[in-house]
């Protein structure tokens, strides 16, 4: 029986792990697990690591949006509250 292998496509990356990582040995062991090879495994977590960081972004930005409007409100009120303490203190002393 020949053990043949379908034609491989795609863009390669050579990929090395730190001495003494037990990186490599764990990716085998859960993609064999899951039924999968080592790549496959690889290029899923890879895919979902950086779908994550996508939605993070756009959590991160629309959370980052919120508290600038926050803050433009609080600043907008503060100024309010310094006018006022300013005009308090002019008519004190006798100002306009």
């Amino acid at each position: 029986m020949v053990n043949e292998r379908r034609k491989q496509t795609g863009q390669q990356l050579l990929l090395r792990f730190e001495e003494g990582s037990d990186l490599r040995d764990r990716l085998e062991k859960i993609a064999k697990a899951n039924g999968r090879s080592t790549t496959a495994e690889v290029l899923l977590r890879l895919k979902k690591s950086l779908g994550e960081d996508d939605n993070a972004s756009a959590i991160d930005l629309d959370s980052i949006a919120s508290r600038i409007e926050a803050l433009k409100e609080e600043f907008n009120g503060n100024i309010d509250d310094v006018r006022a303490d300013i005009k308090a203190i002019k008519e004190k002393l006798g100002m306009k």
